[in-house]
């Protein structure tokens, strides 16, 4: 959105009533977006950082339908957001607000005297901050502990607004984990892993029955408390490959999963194929890398527990974040034959190739398909596809278009 304000614009102002905004922005440019969208009832902010000005004025401006404001901030001090409250936020009714490092965001009496004075509407606040610099010995554990121990007064009781936490230990790095607990509020939640357990007395217990997204953070440790989540239905791993030795039908129940997120970087096929399995109702697969050796492809596509992945999985949906050779792409459709969107890196080299296999109507793996997106593609890949279509006469009714670097394709 800020580059596209950057542009002439025809009309002073949008009549947009909600904003979601994926990409990176900066404190100073928050201004200059609102301002553009005075009837916003919902605004989404996914990364909103705010260390280039911090002694921008801010104009106040008047967003009365404005109710719902989601932020992720990112060296943003608590005075810079005092800032944007006021300016902006005053009639918000729900805010869910993601902070980091400074530990101001954990002064339960400025936020009481910011609620009272500024946010009289607030019905649903739900916090979720990350301290990375409280934890280098038992007294700064205690200092943290005072501080979280005023969340617990008359004002945030009567409000039905509750809070707990946890501490996470790797190497020499000490972490303090604050966010809100209520039921209604949270649906997702970080499972931590080589925490050896929460000792910390001041833990609450979160309901696990409420949850419907996890995401695995960490290693395994020997000691880890293994919670059960028993409605979840997305799981995202963010880890190192040690975990999936453990039984993960033990903290998940895995044939009730629909989408599969794998963000690691290290994630190994084989281990992938395993988890497959056992997740037989996915809907979306979404891949960072495919981690593949190129001596594995034939092995692992003539393997009978590929084949028996491959006749009962239920994934239309995938995304892989890499750029893909054409090995990679025919290895993911023979393994999910009943896709329906690909989203997709894909080799410049063999861009065309991968195209006429995924457009050819003699493989049967690939006759559901009807929707390709290609991640980091140049400008000029519009006009290859659109030549390759023509000379191929592969489709004859079809939508096509380029934005942000996607080459979108429709059939």
């Amino acid at each position: 959105v800020p580059r596209l304000l950057a542009h002439p614009i025809s009309d002073k102002y949008s009549s947009i009533e909600t904003l979601i905004i994926n990409d990176h922005i900066w404190f100073d440019e928050i201004n200059d977006i609102l301002s553009y969208f005075p009837n916003l009832h919902r605004l989404s902010i996914d990364y909103l950082e705010g260390i280039r000005n911090k002694q921008l004025k801010i104009d106040s401006i008047n967003l009365i339908s404005l109710t719902y404001v989601n932020l992720k901030v990112q060296c943003l001090d608590f005075n810079q957001f005092e800032q944007l409250i006021i300016g902006y936020f005053q009639q918000v009714e729900s805010l869910y607000l993601s902070s980091r490092y400074d530990v101001d965001y954990l002064n339960a009496n400025r936020w009481q005297q910011l609620i009272l004075n500024h946010m009289k509407n607030l019905k649903i606040f739900d916090l979720y901050h990350i301290d990375l610099k409280r934890f280098d010995n038992n007294n700064s554990q205690e200092i943290y502990h005072d501080l979280i121990d005023n969340f617990v007064s008359p004002f945030w009781i009567k409000r039905q607004w509750f809070f707990t936490h946890h501490h996470k230990q790797q190497g020499n790095c000490h972490t303090g984990y604050f966010y809100s607990t209520n039921p209604y509020k949270r649906k997702d939640y970080t499972l931590y892993y080589g925490t050896d357990g929460n000792n910390c007395q001041h833990y609450q217990q979160t309901n696990f029955n409420k949850i419907n997204h996890v995401r695995v953070c960490g290693t395994q440790s020997k000691n880890s408390i293994i919670n059960y989540f028993p409605n979840v239905t997305e799981l995202t791993f963010d880890l190192s490959n040690d975990l999936i030795t453990i039984n993960l039908n033990r903290i998940f129940p895995l044939s009730k999963l629909t989408k599969l997120v794998i963000e690691c970087y290290q994630f190994p096929f084989k281990q992938l194929i395993k988890l497959l399995y056992s997740t037989v109702n996915l809907n979306l697969l979404k891949l960072r890398r495919t981690s593949i050796k190129d001596t594995e492809y034939e092995l692992i596509q003539q393997s009978e527990f590929f084949q028996m992945i491959s006749n009962k999985n239920m994934i239309k949906n995938l995304v892989i974040d890499e750029c893909c050779t054409l090995k990679n792409i025919q290895l993911f459709v023979d393994l999910c034959p009943r896709l329906q969107q690909l989203t997709s890196g894909m080799n410049r080299k063999e861009f065309l190739s991968i195209v006429r296999f995924l457009l050819s109507k003699n493989d049967k793996n690939i006759q559901n398909l009807s929707f390709l997106c290609i991640l980091h593609a140049p400008k000029v890949s519009l006009k290859e596809m659109k030549k390759f279509i023509k000379l191929e006469k592969v489709l004859e009714n079809y939508s096509i278009n380029h934005v942000d670097r996607k080459l979108y394709l429709w059939w």
